[in-house]
């Protein structure tokens, strides 16, 4: 995650800070009446995941998931996916602890966090073993003991960030304090619950982080698709209606696990602008969701198997096995 700090510096770098401090062109806001979901559909409350999750081209998951109360069949997809999340979480605590306890003079965040890897891997996969346990079928030995190897990569691929970050920012200040460089330059806010019923959103909405109040994140693993954009959207209109703040930036942080390579892939990572268009695309999937869930109409297969997702969790459901 820690990733995202270099990303926007080097964004702010690059266009001189004008991507960020020129005037926003963007109307649609989600304290404005025009965002609010229509008024037939205002007692309807859906998670926010379950609205942009837009795997499906007939949304009959909403369907599934809202109307008919199914649970999605756990995978290990979904599984390593949630592992993923909490890595992520367990790192910037750790960082966070360490840069808060410890001097300028003998600070060695790179070591310390190696000296931990294997633990703060336990921590992540402990916190969702029951989940694992349920899988079925099993995944293989081998695949569980190369996911946790893959874990501790992304340990040492963060904690090579925060080092070099935490170093030249020592190097170059001579009267200094670690916890404030970290806060400032990893200044995540993980924690936001946000409530946003004019929008249809089930309270709390929970973006995975937000980056120095100005970029609203959310971390995903597996294949890439155009409309994990839209968790982003939904996470800037539910922290506008929740502060009255505007939000014009998001982030995906992507999450391709390195198998062969010694660091994890970030290609499809990168700041978006929250633009109108984006924000409309997204309200037209949010109020067909409840529009489906309202009229409790089973939206029907796509056409065609080849239309879905393989990483749909519904996919037996429609096609059997």
């Amino acid at each position: 995650m820690h990733y995202i700090t270099i990303l926007f510096e080097k964004m702010y770098e690059r266009t001189k800070g004008s991507i960020l401090e020129a005037e926003s062109t963007i109307r649609l806001r989600g304290y404005s009446p025009q965002s609010w979901a229509p008024s037939e559909f205002q007692d309807l409350k859906l998670p926010v995941n379950a609205i942009a999750y837009a795997i499906c081209p007939t949304s009959r998951d909403t369907y599934f998931y809202s109307v008919k109360d199914m649970e999605a069949e756990q995978t290990w997809e979904r599984y390593t996916g949630r592992v993923i999340d909490a890595m992520y979480r367990i790192i910037h605590n750790a960082c966070k602890d360490y840069a808060d306890s410890n001097g300028a003079r003998d600070f060695d965040i790179y070591s310390h966090l190696l000296e931990q890897a294997d633990d703060l891997v336990d921590q992540a996969l402990r916190k969702h073993q029951s989940v694992l346990r349920k899988l079925d079928p099993k995944p293989a030995e081998a695949d569980v003991t190369t996911f946790a190897q893959d874990l501790k990569k992304i340990v040492i691929f963060e904690a090579l960030i925060t080092a070099a970050w935490m170093n030249f920012e020592l190097a170059r200040q001579r009267d200094t304090n670690p916890g404030h460089i970290y806060q400032e330059y990893f200044d995540f806010n993980m924690d936001l619950g946000l409530t946003a019923s004019h929008q249809g959103f089930k309270s709390p909405a929970t973006p995975d982080f937000i980056y120095r109040h100005k970029v609203i994140g959310d971390i995903k693993s597996g294949d890439w698709h155009q409309s994990l954009e839209y968790t982003v959207v939904a996470y800037a209109l539910a922290y506008e209606e929740h502060t009255r703040l505007d939000m014009d930036f998001g982030v995906i942080l992507h999450v391709e696990l390195p198998s062969s390579r010694r660091v994890p892939g970030h290609y499809n990572t990168n700041l978006i602008y929250l633009d109108d268009d984006k924000r409309i695309r997204f309200l037209a999937l949010r109020n067909r969701k409840l529009e489906i869930v309202a009229s409790g109409n089973d939206p029907g297969i796509p056409a065609d198997k080849d239309e879905c997702d393989p990483g749909c969790p519904f996919l037996s459901f429609c096609w059997g096995d």
